[in-house]
């Protein structure tokens, strides 16, 4: 496998990651503060915005990454305190799916770049 070949594979991968990255923008500007709106009686959100609200951009990626990993774990995160069980049980299955497909997909396409390059660097 020469570099061609290599710069090729990379685009590939890099391109969808790329678009992720962008429709993972788009989903963190519309949808953050929808999905907090669903979680408002815990102390989780209220927290959550004070801890990131200055950050800008980033600090909306980390809220709605937060809130879509309390999504994805809602047995730890009950047991723990840091939402209501009902809250989780009542956000609606649509905006969940969105969220967790759209961070799952970009932390796959994103393992999967880094796990290429560092293969690519002991081929080479």
């Amino acid at each position: 496998m020469n570099n061609v070949h290599v710069g090729l594979i990379f685009f590939m991968m890099l391109a969808p990651l790329l678009l992720v990255a962008v429709w993972l923008m788009y989903i963190v500007q519309v949808h953050t503060e929808k999905a907090e709106a669903f979680l408002c009686n815990g102390h989780f959100v209220s927290v959550n915005k004070a801890a990131f609200y200055n950050m800008g951009i980033f600090g909306e990626f980390m809220r709605s990454g937060i809130l879509t990993m309390v999504l994805i774990m809602p047995g730890i995160s009950v047991r723990r305190g840091i939402v209501n069980a009902a809250e989780v049980e009542r956000f609606p299955k649509a905006l969940k799916r969105m969220l967790v497909i759209s961070w799952g997909v970009f932390w796959l396409l994103s393992i999967a770049f880094i796990v290429f390059g560092a293969f690519v660097r002991c081929v080479n």
